[in-house]
């Protein structure tokens, strides 16, 4: 499948093939929150809606970017698209979905087709992984949703989550039982939703309350409460920002490994980062064979007077060098400058 964004939010235009392992990288600014949130907003409403029409996608975007439609336009422009392509039309249920936001559209967009009625959803299931910090503060978001459902104030990535974890329980049966013991035996515990005291940190013998647990942990946390109430199963997707901000080096390969192995489970992870030691291990495994080519997209927005491009670069090898020497310049100049203003002295 193939996506395009123009004139959305700062970036000008972008467009990438979305693979079982799909990675945004890019300095701050760049656009890469834009895009995983529209990823969330589009095949969330889609999953959730046995039609996708034009409200449904206009609330969506309402609710996951808090703001009015127009206002994610890129600056000067009348109109913002997204497109979605299939690379096979044989293998799809539709041939192409246009999402046309237009300035002066202050709740509406545009869908063409109007109503996707016949198109068969391309994923059952869609889950945004944002903060951590956000399971601390479960019971306040959901008591502000279920007391507020239509007020800005709570994006739906945040509330989205805590109402699954609360609503859904745990499964009969975990569908990836496997990935979730090695997620207990990483963080040598489980994470459980309590009736009375919310989530909390099951190890050995002793439950914590949530904000007694570390960030990392926390992240992890989520994935394991994800994935025993089958909310992360084959053809589902899984969208993480920076997840890699609260970790050590040693948890944050750990990390990649496990989104590694959900995307050889038929779930299709998406997530950002601006981390060269995350990109130097994507690297590596793919030099060493553990991740194909066939598998993996690799984005990089660079940001070129006031808006942001992808990268024209198409060969992998040559893309993993450059990004990692954009995510890593700004540190030697800021060394090389602190270097020659400690020669002038």
């Amino acid at each position: 499948m193939e996506l395009i964004f123009r004139n959305f939010g700062p970036i000008r235009e972008a467009n990438f093939k979305l693979k079982p392992l799909t990675v945004i990288v890019g300095k701050n600014e760049t656009g890469k929150s834009f895009i995983l949130k529209a990823l969330y907003a589009i095949f969330g409403a889609w999953s959730e809606n046995e039609n996708l029409t034009q409200d449904v996608v206009s609330k969506k975007l309402r609710w996951v970017f808090q703001t009015y439609l127009n206002k994610l336009i890129y600056t000067g422009e009348e109109k913002s698209l997204i497109l979605i392509q299939p690379e096979n039309i044989e293998k799809e249920s539709f041939e192409e979905i246009r999402i046309v936001i237009k300035r002066n559209f202050k709740w509406k967009i545009q869908l063409f087709p109007s109503s996707s009625q016949l198109f068969k959803p391309k994923f059952k299931k869609v889950n945004f992984i944002s903060i951590p910090t956000i399971l601390d503060i479960e019971k306040a978001i959901a008591f502000y949703k279920n007391r507020l459902p239509n007020n800005y104030g709570v994006p739906d990535i945040y509330s989205d989550f805590i109402l699954n974890i609360k609503d859904i329980g745990v499964a009969e049966k975990i569908e990836l039982k496997r990935l979730y013991k090695k997620i207990e035996e990483t963080i040598g515990g489980q994470f459980k939703y309590d009736t009375k005291q919310g989530i909390v940190f099951k190890r050995g013998k002793s439950v914590y309350k949530i904000n007694l647990v570390a960030d990392g942990i926390k992240l992890l946390g989520i994935l394991q409460l994800l994935i025993e109430r089958n909310l992360l199963t084959k053809n589902s997707l899984l969208i993480l920002e920076e997840p890699e901000v609260h970790l050590h080096p040693s948890l944050k390969f750990k990390l990649i490994n496990f989104l590694k192995m959900l995307s050889m489970e038929g779930i299709y992870v998406v997530f950002s980062t601006h981390s060269p030691e995350i990109i130097r291990y994507l690297e590596y495994l793919f030099k060493v064979g553990k991740l194909k080519k066939e598998n993996i997209s690799l984005i990089h927005l660079v940001l070129k007077g006031g808006y942001s491009k992808k990268s024209d670069t198409n060969s992998l090898e040559d893309l993993f060098d450059e990004i990692l020497q954009n995510l890593t310049e700004d540190y030697f100049k800021l060394i090389l400058k602190e270097q020659e203003e400690l020669g002038e002295k």
